[in-house]
């Protein structure tokens, strides 16, 4: 990854690459890991990491920096390489370099008793564009032919990255306009790209999140179409929606929530990229409480809201599996939540494994799902039991179900047993407890 296919240079000495390799390290653990608690997300563990890592490396400020914008720059180049084979990937590593990584370095340099960013920055952008030039110029031209539509036609030269990159930097006031311009004598002050996220509105990102909260799915999908080409409104608008998803979840809007929820699980490339900027294990553990303290008996249409409940039970656990999150991650003694029954669901084999308690609910909904006399699910048997509980108890309901049908004697009365449940948890409204 560090060559990228180029020879290796007789100038780079043992110190170098020692510095590289740690901030290479570092970068990969907070960018690929970044929903986890020590990601990318989590701002404040990342600065004390990489305090740390500074202080350990011993070197000057200037060329800490240079070595971690570096290694960044490599990251993203081998990521840019494998667009065609991992599209995600090169969508990730462009987030981070363009939008996450300058905010990073501006808290950071406060956090290291910085009180001269530019002069810093300067000398660290003078040491990277020397050492990464030859980088540039061997992956970038490469990609000529690249479909303009898809939003990356600013780096698909070695010039316009430069560009992009100083104007990230000048646009957090790390460079000035006047350094920007001696380190890349192409670079113009007016020369960055406009907004696409907020080309439709009247320049604020909360228009755009409520936007994004009170659209249809073909809209919603648009929005976040164009938030994964905003790399310079990327951090506000995950800070923004991140702001908007805590208002929701703490007054239960579990209608509002669930929308979000659902256009994110259509579009998880966008939620890979706000893990960059939000602490993924907090913005979870904020849906545990949602499920957990809903009041199902001041709910005025229970089975209504068992849809909505299924689409963030769903996008939990899309979450926990797509970025392989250990249940202890996400559990929290303060609020007294667990993603166990997330991990666990589809666990339980038989009955008898039940709890008494867990039993007498099992009776109830097998009643209501596999008696053809029944008259069917009933809003007091979904206020009886936050229905969470189904995912522990539908496989064991289906599996004891077709035992039925196979056992001796078996005959027209079970089967047809069989096919009224199976035609209730296909429906919308248990189809997610499977």
């Amino acid at each position: 990854m560090l060559s990228l296919g180029i020879p290796p240079r007789s100038d780079i000495n043992a110190e170098d690459a020692s510095e590289m390799t740690s901030c290479s390290l570092f970068l990969w653990s907070i960018v690929d890991c970044r929903a986890h608690p020590y990601g990318c997300g989590n701002t404040e563990r990342t600065l004390a990491v990489l305090l740390g890592l500074y202080r350990w490396n011993g070197v000057a400020l200037p060329n800490f920096c240079a070595e971690l914008i570096r290694a960044a720059v490599l990251h993203y180049l081998e990521a840019f390489q494998l667009k065609d084979i991992e599209p995600t990937l090169a969508s990730n590593w462009s987030s981070f370099v363009y939008g996450r990584l300058p905010d990073l370095l501006l808290q950071f340099l406060e956090n290291a008793g910085s009180t001269q960013h530019q002069p810093i920055m300067e000398s660290a952008m003078t040491i990277v564009l020397e050492k990464v030039a030859r980088q540039l110029d061997f992956v970038l031209p490469f990609q000529s032919t690249m479909d303009i539509d898809d939003g990356s036609e600013a780096e698909s030269n070695p010039s316009l990255f430069r560009t992009r990159f100083l104007h990230a930097l000048v646009k957090r006031d790390l460079l000035s306009p006047f350094m920007a311009k001696v380190l890349y004598n192409d670079w113009k002050e007016d020369g960055a790209l406009p907004s696409v996220l907020l080309q439709d509105s009247t320049g604020s990102i909360e228009e755009v999140v409520e936007r994004l909260l009170l659209s249809g799915p073909e809209e919603q999908r648009q929005v976040l179409a164009l938030f994964l080409k905003d790399y310079d409104q990327q951090g506000e608008f995950a800070k923004t929606l991140h702001k908007r998803f805590e208002e929701l979840t703490e007054s239960l809007d579990l209608f509002s929530v669930a929308s979000i929820c659902e256009a994110l699980v259509n579009y998880l490339a966008v939620f890979d990229v706000l893990a960059l900027y939000i602490p993924i294990p907090q913005l979870l553990q904020r849906l545990l409480v949602l499920v957990d303290n809903l009041d199902w008996e001041d709910i005025d249409d229970p089975q209504m809201a068992m849809t909505p409940l299924g689409t963030v039970i769903l996008f939990l656990q899309s979450i926990i599996g797509r970025y392989n999150l250990e249940p202890t991650a996400l559990e929290s003694k303060e609020k007294s939540i667990s993603a166990e029954y997330l991990i666990q669901a589809g666990s339980v084999e038989s009955v008898s494994s039940l709890s008494s308690d867990e039993e007498a609910v099992y009776n109830d909904w097998h009643r209501a799902l596999f008696d053809v006399t029944c008259d069917g699910v009933e809003d007091s048997l979904v206020r009886s039991r936050n229905p969470k509980i189904l995912l522990k108890l539908a496989p064991v309901l289906m599996s004891e179900a077709i035992s039925k049908c196979r056992s001796p004697g078996a005959g027209q009365d079970e089967l047809a047993s069989l096919r009224n449940g199976i035609n209730y948890l296909q429906e919308p409204l248990l189809n997610w407890t499977l």
